[in-house]
């Protein structure tokens, strides 16, 4: 069977699809029921072209992670502008939609799926987004009100 070529922007598009599969499937079923041949089906692609996107599961995880938190900055942003609701009402949305993620189709790892993830990172990949978590929750607290 010959190898079908892919043009940069349609690895990009396949990169693209597969991090918005991994957010959608995070959010409804959890990690841990999360395969990456499952991914791959719904992505359309070969588990062996996977790897040549992410080296695991627990990577593209990650980067499912960080790709949403614009998305969450936004909405964190939108749900304080919003003159009917008051600091605390707003808040407590922006909680129950990242609590209840299923739901608002938002990521959350459990305790034990973060473990999973971090145990399977090199240290400088852990490390990188430890940064970037920090950046995340700084910029969240930052809409609140709240001082870093």
């Amino acid at each position: 069977m010959s190898r079908k070529a892919y043009s940069p922007q349609q690895r990009a598009d396949v990169r693209a699809a597969l991090v918005q599969t991994a957010v959608r499937s995070i959010a409804g079923q959890g990690m841990v029921h999360t395969t990456i041949d499952m991914l791959c089906k719904e992505a359309g692609i070969s588990k062996t072209f996977f790897y040549t996107f992410f080296p695991s599961k627990e990577e593209l995880m990650l980067e499912a992670l960080l790709y949403q938190q614009p998305r969450l900055l936004e909405r964190a942003r939108a749900l304080m502008d919003d003159p009917t609701l008051t600091w605390r009402q707003a808040f407590r949305q922006f909680v129950l939609e990242c609590t209840y993620g299923a739901q608002s189709g938002v990521a959350v790892l459990s305790i034990p799926e973060e473990q999973e993830v971090y145990r399977c990172l090199s240290a400088e990949r852990f490390a990188a987004f430890q940064q970037a978590q920090l950046a995340f929750f700084s910029q969240l607290l930052e809409i609140f009100g709240a001082p870093a």
